[in-house]
């Protein structure tokens, strides 16, 4: 779709450049020419790197210092935040298969199963 309207925009900005450089003399239509061509390269360039820090919580760099391989469960963050943090301390998540459903604790699930040691 994206690809559609770049081009659309584009035709029309070629038919409307065509009339604007019709009706004016070679001068300032050069002139004009070069102003829109050097306003095109400036649009162009590449955006400058971020210099900044991101900043993490502490108790990521503890859960990444811990030796065990645990799972961890994150109610606080949203979800790109919990995925960027697992990134860091690299430790599996419990992520919610279908959103908005009721979750089932361990212990009922342990305790409707009929396992002796409840």
């Amino acid at each position: 779709m994206m690809v559609m309207v770049t081009l659309s925009a584009s035709i029309i900005s070629a038919i409307g450049l065509f009339m604007l450089f019709r009706r004016l003399s070679p001068p300032q239509s050069l002139f004009i020419g070069a102003i829109l061509g050097a306003l095109l390269l400036f649009e162009t360039l590449p955006e400058a790197n971020s210099s900044t820090k991101i900043i993490v919580p502490e108790y990521v760099n503890l859960l990444k210092s811990l030796p065990e391989k645990g799972g961890i469960i994150d109610t606080i963050n949203p979800e790109p935040v919990k995925l960027y943090y697992q990134t860091i301390h690299e430790k599996p998540m419990e992520m919610d298969i279908f959103p908005g459903t009721q979750r089932v604790s361990i212990k009922n699930i342990i305790i409707n199963s009929g396992c002796p040691n409840t």
